[in-house]
């Protein structure tokens, strides 16, 4: 499981200064089990965890491993979001677009071959990330599908719609919301449907649109 990111991959120097004190940290079969196990910690209840005195203590140490996870994540993906605002020519969002084979690990069996097309026609022009100021604030927020099916404290930092579809999600998925606040500002501009499937991300832009369409 020697496989590592391409340069590309890494786009401040930030990201260069995490990658070269560990580079192994980003081969993809260490990537893979990270992501499983929190996911895992997250849909399990903590049953994972080795026994606690009570059922609470097995949720709470469950949530905080989950929660500190997430954490490493959200470091881990913002040269990619904080790029994503610079790409003047799409190209690193072009690069986001989904494989073929990403739509029935992303959606349920019943969805997925819908989803492809419906989606194949939103990126036939590839969505971008409007252009910010360089000291914008970056809010990241991350939850796997299984979490976004009701009102807890990863899901509610993602728009209301997933609510509705995220039976229609693959439970262990990881998906990203994301905001870019200008400075002085209290609001910017919003963004989701990042979602990650084993070895990369995938750019699938507000599932609750695409899929609403489809299950109307």
């Amino acid at each position: 499981g020697d496989v590592h990111p391409p340069e590309a991959a890494f786009f401040t120097a930030r990201g260069h200064s995490i990658r070269d004190i560990d580079p192994n940290r980003f081969d993809a079969d260490r990537l893979r089990a990270r992501r499983n196990a929190y996911a895992a910690l997250l849909l399990s209840g903590g049953h994972s965890t080795p026994p606690t005195p009570t059922a609470e203590a097995r949720e709470e140490a469950a949530r905080k491993n989950a929660l500190a996870t997430i954490e490493i994540l959200k470091q881990q993906l913002e040269p990619l979001l904080h790029a994503l605002a610079r790409d003047s020519g799409a190209n690193l969002s072009a690069q986001l677009r989904p494989r073929s084979e990403d739509y029935a690990k992303a959606f349920t069996a019943n969805i997925a071959d819908a989803a492809r097309t419906a989606y194949e026609s939103l990126w036939d022009e590839a969505p971008r990330v409007e252009h910010t100021a360089s000291n914008s604030k970056l809010i990241c927020h991350i939850a796997p599908a299984g979490m976004l099916v009701d009102d807890n404290e990863l899901s509610r930092f993602f728009p209301g719609g997933y609510r509705s579809i995220a039976p229609l999600l693959v439970a262990n998925r990881v998906w990203v919301a994301w905001k870019y606040i200008a400075p002085g500002q209290t609001a910017g501009m919003a963004y989701d449907g990042l979602v990650w499937l084993d070895d990369h991300w995938a750019w699938l832009p507000k599932p609750y649109r695409v899929l609403g369409k489809l299950i109307q």
